[in-house]
């Protein structure tokens, strides 16, 4: 906790891996420290999804909001929307996955606001698993870099351009400082 609040003092920020069972530590700790900018990576790493409706998607998804809404009542922090391969292995096929990943990525957008959320690829990182949760399912669908950017975009096309531009550009380079 010292070198986290050393971070304000040296104009730096934080990037937040945690999942829905971490939160509640993350949140004591950031809301203790307001001058530390946070982001919270990959959708709150709301993880492995069946995409089914079932029992065990609720729980996991009523955690992960409750998670997040927590988080999003600190100024500070914003979310970053990627790795949705991981919170629904499969998604890009289309159908109930990827409108239950859509949903879940609008209402994340509904909670923080478009100036507290940006797209991103994570391409570097696990362009190959983007759709899945390994590479032997990945395998069958072929995501690539401007498909996935296609998605974010047809999800977010009833927005305006601005709030598109915060999404996709403004919020990252304010967080970042770019």
């Amino acid at each position: 906790e010292k070198g986290f609040a050393l971070l304000a003092e040296k104009g730096l920020s934080f990037d937040l891996q945690c999942c829905p069972a971490q939160m509640d530590a993350a949140y004591a700790l950031c809301s203790k420290h307001p001058s530390v900018p946070v982001c919270i990576d990959h959708l709150g790493k709301l993880w492995k999804l069946d995409g089914d409706g079932g029992a065990a998607d609720t729980a996991k998804i009523d955690a992960w909001r409750a998670a997040m809404k927590k988080m999003a009542s600190l100024p500070q922090v914003v979310v970053k929307l990627s790795m949705l391969g991981c919170v629904v292995p499969g998604w890009p096929a289309g159908g109930d996955k990827e409108k239950l990943v859509k949903d879940l990525v609008l209402e994340t957008i509904g909670m923080f606001g478009v100036e507290r959320c940006m797209f991103a690829s994570n391409w570097h990182i696990n362009g190959a698993v983007s759709n899945s949760d390994g590479p032997d399912l990945a395998s069958d669908q072929d995501l690539t870099m401007t498909k996935k950017y296609e998605f974010f975009s047809s999800w977010v096309s009833h927005m305006t351009e601005d709030e598109k531009e915060w999404l996709f550009a403004k919020s990252a380079e304010k967080f970042y400082r770019i």
